[in-house]
């Protein structure tokens, strides 16, 4: 099945199919890396607000913390499944992607895979991801664990409110550019009388 990068939350119908069914033993093994992360390491993942997932070495997403998990719920509701994505290949949503979004998560997916070959100690892509009450911005940041060459976090930072900010400085230059262009008009008129 083909995936959106960016669920398109407006129509369920074009949503990533989240129905998966995890085998037990695939799914104690991914709950044991889970747990070996430790109290303190959930607790201090959970305590950030910003969506974190944990890739293995295959690129399957084996943890996630609070903030993934709110978002989750949010916007995707009890429609889907509440294994929060844990156990689906995230470079398989990538790269199966299509319609909205489709590009960046090729960008997405060459970025992580470049991450995990060494080519890259970070990767980061700022990506639109808009649902049907808002406009929204993301920055997601790829990283190797240090000290783990086997797993590697991903985060998607909200950057909405600086992006409309980018946007209303944008408009307020372009409409002085425009005044400018008028005021230099109107003097050459003035100076030609």
């Amino acid at each position: 099945m083909k995936n959106n990068f960016c669920i398109d939350f407006s129509k369920k119908t074009d949503a990533i199919d989240l129905s998966m069914n995890i085998d037990n033993e695939k799914k104690e093994v991914l709950e044991k890396n889970f747990l070996n992360l430790g109290v303190f390491g959930r607790i201090t993942l959970d305590a950030i607000n910003v969506s974190i997932c944990i890739l293995d070495k295959t690129g399957n997403i084996i943890a996630v913390n609070q903030a993934w998990k709110d978002f989750y719920d949010i916007n995707l509701g009890e429609n889907y499944h509440k294994n929060y994505c844990i156990g689906m290949n995230y470079l398989g949503v990538c790269h199966t992607s299509t319609g909205l979004y489709s590009e960046e998560a090729g960008q997405m997916a060459t970025g992580i895979v470049r991450v995990m070959n060494g080519k890259l100690d970070e990767f980061t892509l700022e990506y639109p991801c808009n649902s049907p009450n808002e406009m929204r911005w993301f920055l997601s940041r790829v990283t190797r664990l240090k000290e783990d060459n086997d797993h590697f976090l991903i985060t998607h930072e909200t950057i909405t409110d600086r992006k409309l900010a980018e946007e209303k400085i944008q408009n307020l230059l372009n409409a002085k550019s425009e005044l400018d262009h008028h005021v230099k008009n109107d003097m050459s008129t003035i100076f030609n009388l």
